[in-house]
């Protein structure tokens, strides 16, 4: 009994610590539904997630916080994607953009320069493909970040 108590403590232990080593997500789009869906899958694969219903409210905490990938809707109420991914990526304050929009000409409006870091899923997109974009975009630095696991004696 005792040693399967100590088992599980050391395996919660690692959930939580493979967990807290996750980049940072910040989810940005102005339909809720999509928002907390969003954020429950990738919460649910062990991702770190923020979110904000506007361009306003995105700028606002990624100037606060720090975000490796940032997911986007393309038209928002107040501000387009685009012109969010460019303020990120001028301030440093995002390293990987996942458009997420209904719009098959997005990438027209995206600044050549920034291009390299984006990415663009057409709506509507799956949990599937959600998690193996989010899952790509983050696998660099995943693997730069990851600790030794298995040591040798």
């Amino acid at each position: 009994m005792v040693y399967v108590s100590i088992f599980l403590f050391i395996t919660n232990s690692v959930i939580t610590a493979v967990s807290d080593m996750t980049p940072p997500i910040l989810i940005v789009d102005d339909d809720e539904d999509i928002l907390e869906l969003y954020k429950l899958i990738l919460e649910d694969e062990g991702y770190r997630v923020d979110t904000a219903k506007n361009g306003k409210e995105a700028l606002e905490k990624a100037l606060k916080n720090s975000y490796y990938l940032a997911l986007l809707d393309f038209v928002l109420p107040d501000i387009k994607g685009t012109e969010i991914a460019t303020e990120l990526c001028i301030k440093q304050k995002i390293t990987k953009i996942l458009f997420i929009t209904g719009y098959s000409h997005i990438f027209d409006f995206i600044d050549p320069i920034y291009k390299q870091k984006c990415k663009v899923l057409l709506k509507p997109v799956s949990g599937e493909t959600l998690v193996e974009s989010v899952r790509e975009a983050l696998e660099p630095v995943m693997l730069l970040d990851a600790p030794e696991l298995v040591t040798t004696i």
